[in-house]
């Protein structure tokens, strides 16, 4: 348990998941009585046999999008909104081509209403325009 909802965690928690794809499955088995479970899991999964309860300070803002494409090598991001986020917190920028790899995680340094300035430079361009789709007629 990391916080509660009355009292939630004020700093960070980290929960560091070792392993990589190749790291072997765990599998967890119990007789209850009536049943047996068994319960296999891959590398780098949290698995829970009881509960998990995480209460962190909740955020007004949890996700927007930018309201400019931010580029490769900048260190800045515009947002369509003004954030509650603050320096030292860690967002994700998501990929803007079809590699899922090019999402970014970054730290924050400062945030200036919608302006975000993050620790380190970005390595892929981001997105942030509208996208038009040319209407789909039926064929009938």
């Amino acid at each position: 348990m990391a916080g509660t909802p009355t009292r939630p965690l004020p700093g960070v928690a980290v929960i560091r998941l070792v392993g990589d794809r190749t790291s072997p499955y765990v599998t967890i088995e119990s007789d209850t009585g009536n049943r047996a479970h068994r319960v296999s899991a891959g590398p780098k999964v949290l698995l829970a046999l009881g509960k998990v309860s995480l209460h962190g300070i909740p955020s007004l803002t949890t996700w927007t999008r930018l309201a400019a494409t931010a580029a490769a090598g900048s260190n800045t991001a515009t947002l369509a909104v003004d954030v509650d986020w603050k320096a030292g917190d860690v967002v994700v920028l998501a990929s803007s081509s079809h590699n899922p790899d090019e999402a970014e995680t970054v730290t924050l340094l400062t945030v200036s209403g919608p302006v975000l300035t993050f620790t380190t430079a970005l390595k892929h361009a981001h997105y942030g325009g509208a996208v038009q789709v040319d209407s789909i007629k039926n064929p009938s």
